[in-house]
């Protein structure tokens, strides 16, 4: 990172050369009112990231309801109980290619993000043993 970065560069004002881009802790990208626009524009690639690649950062934190929260666990489940007999429905490129595997979500009704989002958690969990 360039010397000449000022201090409080960012939207938040709280960052320093060393903390420019990191998000605050305990954040992903999932957690930003701006994610969807970053995975259009190819600035993140995944929720889950703790890095903001829009300099100067732009992260704001997103406020998310319990139905928004229990949809994206609920489809993660759903996910990983696929991934016992088809384990490649994780490395689906988009959340589209799930319904390949026979994921069925009609009755959640999760949007787009929603189905990223779950499909992130979902290989976080199996990553970490918690399928």
């Amino acid at each position: 990172m360039s010397r000449n970065v000022k201090l409080g560069c960012c939207v938040d004002g709280k960052c320093s050369p060393h903390t420019c881009m990191h998000l605050p802790e305990g954040k992903t990208c999932g957690d930003c009112v701006h994610l969807s626009r970053c995975l259009a524009f190819g600035f993140t690639r995944s929720p889950e990231r703790t890095s903001c690649d829009f300099y100067p950062r732009r992260f704001v934190v997103r406020e998310t309801s319990n139905a928004y929260t229990s949809i994206v666990d609920e489809l993660a489940r759903r996910i990983l109980r696929i991934a016992h007999e088809r384990p490649e429905i994780l490395q689906s490129s988009v959340a589209f290619d799930m319904f390949k595997f026979g994921l069925e979500c009609s009755d959640l009704g999760p949007n787009l993000l929603q189905a990223n989002a779950a499909l992130e958690v979902a290989r976080r969990r199996q990553r970490e043993g918690r399928s």
